[in-house]
């Protein structure tokens, strides 16, 4: 379900009314008619009503208010309004993506919704969007909410419900994106994957990436060391790791599901990047246009500065990784299908910088990597991002 959020112009009109304990937004700026939404604060159950010509109309089950309420706290009568909401609610509240406000109105006026958003959040994601797609009716709807776990997800044509529902639990929402529930499902619900995970002592987003890339890794090791690491920035260096082993020969998908140690996986890594170093990039890596020459490379999204350049072509990426000692040249095929962009740093160290791309735009800094992947020092880091704490 697509998020419909309206975009808001810099003159907001809302009100709060601390005596009525409700906010009035008025749409006619927006809309270009005479409307009015009128939503309560958490002791009014966040009811809320549209107000059109005077005449009062109340929504329906499903509706949801068009404004994303919870991501404008800079508006002071907002915050107001937001303050309502106790605090452990709005903590997770994001997760919930385009549903927010349905789910808040739904813990707000339902002790089940309540008891669900604090227990099984994942849980409580795939219900309502099974609500809202089945469109449910609201006593439908909370009759099935006030079934235990296991009946909830059998109720949505889940099979072996308890397994499932023990492992939904396990699921770290906040280590996942808003958008990856839906593909989680997909995932969580495959035998093979169910019987995997349901080992794992917490599930996060990494985990299930790396199942995506590499199925034959559902039976190794390297999953249970990302579960076993505490620490954000370890995790994301094996994930980084494993993807370039991908990137570099799919051929070793086997090998690296019956590797045993973080150690073993580096082996691995520096055994194929010093290879591919050797004998230049790889031609199966390449993509080609109808006349099997290389497509070339995009323009890049900045043309860098005095100290970070643009690599421009394949010499170059291959060049970059002979000099740096490491796999960068395993990126030319997503160079070339414009989802990353590398960049080489001069000063104050010597860097070579991974940006992910969508559709023609910077994302994120994928990596930012020295001399054989070293960790770039905190002034080095701090050049390429500089506001990152």
């Amino acid at each position: 379900m697509q998020n419909t959020a309206l975009s808001l112009p810099e003159e907001k009109e809302f009100t709060w009314c601390d005596s009525h304990h409700s906010l009035t937004i008025d749409c006619l700026p927006y809309l270009n008619y005479p409307c009015k939404i009128v939503v309560g604060g958490w002791q009014k159950k966040l009811d809320w009503v549209s107000i059109i010509d005077h005449e009062v109309e109340q929504p329906e089950f499903h509706s949801s208010i068009a404004f994303d309420l919870s991501s404008m706290a800079h508006c002071e009568d907002i915050q107001y309004w937001l303050n309502t909401i106790p605090e452990e609610v709005q903590r997770n509240i994001d997760f919930f993506g385009a549903h927010k406000f349905f789910v808040l109105k739904l813990v707000a006026q339902w002790q089940e919704a309540r008891d669900l958003f604090f227990s099984n959040p994942v849980l409580l994601w795939y219900w309502v969007d099974f609500c809202i797609n089945h469109k449910l009716d609201e006593s439908t709807a909370r009759k099935m909410l006030a079934m235990k776990q296991h009946q909830i997800l059998a109720a949505m044509g889940m099979s072996n419900s308890k397994s499932l529902n023990r492992l939904v639990k396990k699921i770290q929402i906040e280590s996942i994106q808003r958008y990856f529930a839906s593909k989680l499902l997909s995932i969580i619900t495959t035998p093979a994957y169910l019987v995997k995970l349901r080992h794992l002592p917490v599930i996060r987003q990494e985990h299930i990436d790396v199942m995506i890339a590499m199925p034959e890794l559902i039976h190794s090791r390297l999953l249970e060391l990302l579960a076993s690491m505490g620490c954000r920035w370890a995790r994301a260096r094996l994930i980084n790791i494993i993807q370039d082993c991908l990137r570099m020969d799919l051929a070793l998908n086997r090998e690296l599901a019956n590797c045993n140690s973080e150690a073993e996986l580096n082996r691995i890594h520096d055994r194929e990047m010093a290879r591919r170093n050797r004998h230049g990039i790889d031609q199966r890596f390449i993509l080609l246009d109808e006349q099997d020459n290389p497509l070339p490379f995009p323009l890049p999204p900045h043309p860098g500065t005095e100290w970070i350049k643009p690599i421009l072509t394949f010499e170059a990426l291959r060049e970059e990784g002979i000099k740096m000692k490491h796999c960068v040249g395993s990126y030319v095929r997503n160079v070339q299908a414009g989802t990353h962009y590398i960049y080489h740093m001069e000063a104050p160290e010597c860097l070579t910088i991974s940006i992910t791309m969508n559709n023609g735009r910077p994302l994120r800094i994928e990596q930012v990597a020295g001399p054989c992947n070293k960790t770039a020092s905190n002034e080095a880091r701090g050049a390429v991002i500089p506001d990152e704490s």
